[in-house]
C-alpha cells in the first residue's frame, strides 16, 4: 500500500467519522454508534471505500494507538491511586467469580475445567477504552461511580495481562 492510498483512506474514515458523528450527535445517540456505522459503511460490507483487509488492519492498529495515546493524556495515575484497596479487591473479585462460574457450568457440562477457564477469562474483561469513552460522554467519568468502574476496568487490564503472560499462544 503506497503512502498516497494511506491517506486517501484516513481521509474517507475521518470525514465518514465526521459527519456520522454530526447526524449521531443531532439524534443525542452515542458517538461510539456513529463510528461503528461509519465503519460498516464504507467497509467491504458496505460502498467498498476500503477494500483490503491489509489497509484496514493497518487503519485499526493506528486508531487504537491514537485512541489509548488520547485516553492516557486524559487520565491522571492519581485517580488511580486513591482508589486502592477498593478497586483491587473489587476488580479482583469480578475476575475471580466471572472464571469461576464459567468454569463451575464447564465442570457440569462437560468436565473440561480448563476451556472453563479460558472461557471464564474471557468473559471476565471488558474493554477498558469503551467504557472510559462511554463515561466520558456520559460525563460520569469523575463520578465516584465513574471511578470505581475504571479501577475495576484498570484491575481487568492487568489481570489480562498476567493471562497472556500464562497463555502466550
Amino acid at each position: 500500500m503506497n503512502s498516497a492510498q494511506v491517506l486517501l483512506n484516513i481521509a474517507i474514515i475521518l470525514m465518514a467519522a465526521f459527519f456520522s458523528g454530526l447526524v449521531f450527535r443531532y439524534f443525542n445517540q452515542s458517538l461510539i454508534v456513529a463510528y461503528l456505522v461509519s465503519g460498516i459503511f464504507i467497509g467491504p460490507y458496505g460502498l467498498g471505500l476500503i477494500q483490503a483487509s491489509s489497509q484496514i488492519d493497518i487503519l485499526s492498529n493506528i486508531g487504537i494507538i491514537l485512541f489509548m495515546f488520547v485516553l492516557g493524556l486524559s487520565f491522571p495515575p492519581k485517580r488511580i491511586i486513591t482508589m486502592g484497596a477498593k478497586a483491587l479487591l473489587g476488580g479482583a473479585f469480578q475476575v475471580s467469580l466471572s472464571i469461576i462460574g464459567v468454569m463451575a457450568f464447564y465442570y457440569f457440562y462437560d468436565g473440561n475445567l480448563f476451556n472453563g477457564f479460558l472461557y471464564g477469562s474471557l468473559l471476565a474483561f471488558s474493554s477498558t477504552a469503551l467504557v472510559i469513552k462511554v463515561l466520558n460522554d456520559l460525563a460520569l467519568v469523575d463520578s465516584y461511580h465513574g471511578r470505581v468502574m475504571v479501577s475495576y476496568l484498570i484491575v481487568q487490564d492487568i489481570a489480562a495481562i498476567l493471562m497472556i503472560a500464562i497463555f502466550p499462544s
